[in-house]
């Protein structure tokens, strides 16, 4: 397969988008520290992708991933924020997924909104954890290095889009749903 011309080139832009997705993280993560953002696109792509950054916890846990990205067109928004945003919830649910479980991720846009849904099988999201994604309700940031602390970067990030996040707890496990006010690149040319 190395020698495949098709192969490499497909390698090739995946390493190029996954090094401006890191340049892109990096870029989220100061943002959240510094405040400000620049508006930018998402593509279905940059959704695509994240299955791929997400293998080495699904191999090891043997989670089965269900991927269902219905985003057909390019939307103006933050793209590597909500990026970096389905990252870290995807991560969290292959985590707190049991062994040989499954992890869903949906993505929809419909009337101006994005909504990114992401749902696990574990035990539960302690209602103290599921608040680190509501910055309204005035949980200060865990310490460095302790359990949180990616939730609560995590709903800085969806604040500063504007977005809400509902925390559902179904029959098992944890289903997180983001929602996002987008436009289109047909609606920016339009103004």
């Amino acid at each position: 397969h190395r020698d495949d011309p098709e192969v490499l080139s497909k390698s090739l832009d995946f390493l190029k988008r996954g090094l401006a997705g890191i340049r892109n993280v990096v870029r989220a993560a100061l943002v959240t520290y510094k405040g400000g953002s620049g508006t930018s696109r998402l593509t279905p792509t940059d959704l695509d992708d994240l299955p791929f950054l997400v293998q080495h916890e699904t191999g090891v846990r043997r989670v089965r991933l269900n991927w269902r990205n219905e985003i057909a067109a390019p939307l103006i928004v933050d793209g590597p924020t909500v990026r970096q945003i389905t990252l870290n919830l995807l991560l969290n649910a292959c985590s707190a997924s049991p062994f040989g479980g499954q992890v869903t991720m949906e993505a929809v846009c419909s009337r101006g909104l994005l909504q990114i849904a992401v749902t696990d099988e574990g035990p539960g999201l302690p209602e103290n954890m599921a608040a680190l994604l509501d910055p309204s309700s005035q949980v200060t940031a865990p310490d460095h290095g302790s359990k949180g602390l990616g939730l609560w970067t995590t709903g800085n990030l969806i604040q500063r889009l504007h977005g809400t996040t509902v925390v559902e707890r179904p029959a098992v496990g944890t289903r997180i749903v983001v929602t996002f006010p987008v436009g289109t690149d047909g609606a920016r040319h339009a103004a």
